[in-house]
């Protein structure tokens, strides 16, 4: 499975604003629960996840990558992103994102699959800070999946 099987440039967004971790996960989410990729109880179910666990999806500086299990509301496989020009913060661990990537794996083997698509992205420091510094949808559209 390849990044661009399972995002869509509808579920891209680009914001300048200064919002909460807990903001950033309902902005993410949004377009996935609009659609019917995931239930309405998903970002809850990934802020009950930070609040137990910490920030563990902040895998490299600037980069959330916002996930849950898949029976913790998944419906379909899909992503979305949200770039935020300005950091978010993680309050008490210290940890910033500019790029949020949520993935909704309908199970192990997609998670799977999907993690692996992502991992040589978030290994490009130099494609994270462009779409980080986008501010066309195309264009991070076009970075993602090529």
């Amino acid at each position: 499975m390849k990044i661009k099987d399972v995002l869509k440039k509808e579920n891209i967004s680009i914001i300048d604003e200064n919002i909460s971790w807990k903001d950033a996960i309902y902005l993410i989410t949004k377009p996935l629960i609009e659609q019917g990729y995931v239930e309405s109880r998903y970002p809850e179910e990934i802020i009950k996840n930070t609040n137990e666990f910490g920030p563990y999806y902040v895998l490299v500086e600037d980069v959330a990558f916002v996930h849950t299990r898949p029976d913790q509301g998944v419906i379909d496989n899909q992503i979305a992103v949200l770039v935020n020009h300005t950091s978010v913060d993680f309050e008490a661990n210290k940890k910033t994102a500019k790029l949020f990537i949520t993935l909704a794996a309908s199970g192990s083997e997609e998670h799977l699959e999907i993690m692996a698509a992502l991992a040589d992205l978030l290994s490009d420091e130099s494609k994270i800070n462009q779409i980080i510094n986008s501010n066309s949808i195309e264009e991070i559209y076009q970075l993602l999946i090529n």
